[in-house]
Formats: structure tokens, sequence, C-alpha cells
């Protein structure tokens, strides 16, 4: 508890600990990541229609940007267990995808998809939860 205060006084107003424990897993055991998108907009129905619409598409294409340089990169296997919540001033997608040193889908990239497929500006906020290993049980 007093590790987690020290550390807290040093971190930014918005971020703050919740926890500190020992690692129960190598880094490498990391599969997923579990995040929350946070999507706004003047036409909540219009958004919701066009992400279904996007989601629905058998591939979702985007241009990913790598060490390498930029490539084309169908991110759709990636995502797993999207659910879209309509509330009063948003749409709320708990959502999984990859994250592994093997390779990483970054949430963003969903955003801009929707952005593109949708043909207009997308407020979103982006938060992850956890991390998760590759059997979806808590990363710790």
């Amino acid at each position: 508890a007093q590790a987690a205060r020290k550390l807290d006084a040093c971190l930014p107003e918005d971020i703050s600990i919740l926890e500190i424990s020992e690692p129960e897993h190598d880094f490498d055991a990391i599969g997923f990541g579990e995040y929350q998108l946070r999507l706004e907009s003047d036409d909540l129905s219009k958004l919701a229609r066009a992400l279904a619409a996007l989601l629905a598409e058998s591939q979702i294409i985007v241009m990913k940007h790598s060490k390498k340089g930029e490539k084309a990169v169908d991110i759709k296997p990636h995502f797993i267990d999207i659910q879209i919540a309509q509330e009063s001033d948003c749409l709320l997608l708990p959502l999984k995808a990859t994250c592994s040193q093997g390779g990483s889908i970054n949430p963003n990239l969903l955003v801009e998809a929707l952005k593109a497929h949708l043909g207009e500006e997308v407020s979103a906020q982006i938060t992850r939860k956890c991390l998760l290993t590759k059997d979806f049980s808590d990363m710790r």
C-alpha cells in the first residue's frame, strides 16, 4: 500500500495506481488486451449502423505503420468479443484485441477504419482495461 501511494504521487492527476502485485506470468504470456472504446457523434444511430456494417464485412483492411513502412493489414481477425452498447450520448464497445510480442493491433486502427467507412470524423476515447494471457485469464 505504501509503494502504491508513493507511485501514485508521481503520476499525472488522471492516472492512478489501482493495485501492485508480484507478477504471476512472464511477459511473453500476454495474448490480448481488453479495451473499451467510447465513440461519440452527433448522430449515434448513423454511427451505430456504420459500425455494424463495418463489422459485418469479411475483412477490415487498413494501412498499418511499422518499422519497415506501411502495409495493408486485415485487422478484423485481431478483434474479438466486440459488443456494441448504445448509451444516451455515445456508443460503448468493449472488445479484446491481440496484444503480444509477436504482434499487436492498436484499437485506434478500428476507429480509423470506422471514420473512413463513415466518411466523417468520430470522437473516440480508448481505455485499456487490462492485459490477458493467451487463454484469456488476467495477466498478473
